[in-house]
């Protein structure tokens, strides 16, 4: 069985054809009456399934035209509408010759009940052609008319409602948009002061005269908003503030003690008069704003605090390690000022080689105690004035250990006891105490190494002149990648050569 449906929405076309595939009938469309009546004159059908409202022909003039077709009007035709829906509506439609009003939605599975229903009925002759007489047709005209305007009417009154309500629901999206907008202005505010305190080095005065200006954008009307933070008497303020008769104030509480305030004033009345002059939000947002500050300020001065007592303890650090030195200088005078002319070239040649501050903070202090170690030597062996002996040469070979054996249970920021210990072995592992290699060697030793040699031969010592600062280079350019660091040499000889490097020797 071939059964044509009528409708003017693809998708309930699609639907109905899915729907009726599926229980094993064939299926042609179209999407008006007028459409339906050429498919009717060219096409072999045994059902139509209409809907009503449709452009061009209408499913009512479609059944009128049918039943008045002498080759159509045996084809029985269902409605399927979700238009015409009230009993009048299918009382017309059933007097022009439909033999079926359905409504839509209707479930898949009944709707296919009630198809299946007709087509026994129609096979058992239960439906006869509806014949219509001059007196009918007057009538058909006379309720086709009234139903039309009966739906415009409604159309009419749906369109208007559907207008009203489309206005009612524009106006509460602007009012929300509206709403929206000056939220994200408030957060902005907060964002802006967040950021502020996220830039280093800044004040806590410069944060404040910063946050201040960020204020007035945050407020419903920022063109007629002052702002003023008060903080421990000193007052940081917009340029046109100015105290009003509309003004919004929050305290600023710092460690539980109220430290100041942050004001904000409208400068003239706001244009919606007739509501309070700030909104809740707004009240929330100063509220927050002051929290923030007070917060801000807690960490300036926590940070000023800590880094205070960090330059106090840096201090008292060098200012240990000086006196660490100086202790192996007493008991040594030839060697006065080796430590500390050792410790600022080992820096310069870090800082040459692109290493960090902190790593050169750390070769710094290292070089400064590299010799600590010599204390537990006797002094007339450090003071001898003829060459040393191998036993004694072996004592003074002890020097690093003894170094690191003090230092190692200090916690410092750096490995400062590895550094001593490691600072007179070799690349090709020809050094002591431990007879490390290459890559072995901490960096840090390495370079101190390097200073080391150029400071003891450039330098008198109670055994020997000075062989002067010629020697020193020659000595580390010759066992470049050899005994020394391939790059510490190269960046020690470029302070020399290219950039004229000298330094003086305390006397």
């Amino acid at each position: 069985m071939k059964i044509l449906i009528v409708d003017d929405i693809k998708e309930n076309i699609y639907l109905l054809e899915t729907l009726l595939k599926g229980s094993g009938f064939e299926v042609e469309s179209a999407a008006n009456g007028a459409e339906a009546l050429e498919k009717l004159q060219t096409e072999s059908i045994d059902l139509i399934i209409s809907d009503i409202l449709m452009p061009i022909m209408d499913g009512f003039q479609l059944c009128k035209e049918i039943n008045q077709s002498d080759n159509l009007k045996d084809i029985p035709l269902i409605f399927y509408t979700a238009t015409y829906t009230d009993e009048n509506d299918e009382k017309f439609a059933l007097k022009l010759g439909a033999v079926k009003y359905i409504r839509k939605p209707t479930e898949p599975h009944e709707l296919i009940k009630i198809i299946q229903g007709v087509i026994r009925d129609i096979e058992e002759g239960k439906f006869e052609p509806k014949k219509l007489v001059v007196e009918e047709k007057e009538e058909i005209f006379k309720l086709y008319s009234e139903r039309l305007v009966n739906k415009l009417e409604k159309k009419m009154l749906d369109l208007a409602k559907e207008i009203t309500e489309h206005k009612r629901v524009e106006a509460v999206l602007n009012k929300r948009t509206n709403d929206l907008s000056e939220r994200i202005k408030e957060l902005s505010c907060l964002y802006e002061i967040d950021e502020i305190n996220r830039k280093e080095g800044l004040t806590v005065e410069e944060v404040l005269e910063k946050t201040v200006l960020i204020i007035p954008p945050g407020w419903q009307y920022p063109e007629i908003i002052a702002s003023c933070i008060t903080f421990e008497d000193k007052k940081y303020k917009t340029k046109n503030f100015k105290k009003t008769e509309w003004m919004q104030r929050a305290d600023i509480i710092v460690s539980n003690k109220k430290s100041g305030s942050v004001e904000v004033c409208y400068l003239e009345e706001k244009p919606d008069s007739d509501k309070a002059p700030f909104l809740k939000e707004e009240r929330n947002l100063i509220d927050s704003i002051a929290k923030r500050v007070a917060r801000i300020i807690e960490q300036k001065r926590a940070k000023e605090m800590i880094l205070e007592h960090t330059i106090k303890l840096q201090k008292a650090l060098d200012g240990i390690f000086h006196t660490v030195a100086l202790t192996v200088e007493v008991r040594d005078p030839y060697t006065a000022g080796h430590q500390k002319t050792v410790a600022s070239l080992s820096s310069a040649i870090a800082k040459e080689m692109g290493l960090s501050k902190d790593q050169e903070e750390g070769i710094l202090m290292a070089g400064t105690v590299h010799d600590l170690g010599k204390i537990s030597v006797p002094a007339e062996i450090l003071v001898k004035p003829i060459r040393l002996t191998e036993n004694e040469f072996n004592l003074i070979k002890e020097h690093p250990q003894v170094g690191y054996d003090i230092l190692k249970d200090v916690d410092f920021p750096w490995p400062i006891a590895q550094m001593v210990l490691q600072h007179h072995e070799r690349m090709d592992g020809s050094g002591y105490p431990q007879g490390l290699s290459g890559e072995g060697i901490l960096l840090e030793a390495r370079i101190l190494g390097v200073a080391d040699v150029i400071e003891a031969m450039s330098a008198h010592r109670p055994y020997r002149a000075a062989l002067g600062m010629d020697k020193a280079l020659e000595e580390i350019s010759k066992n470049r990648g050899i005994l020394y660091d391939s790059k510490v040499v190269d960046a020690c000889l470029n302070l020399f050569d290219k950039k004229m490097l000298k330094f003086e020797k305390e006397k």
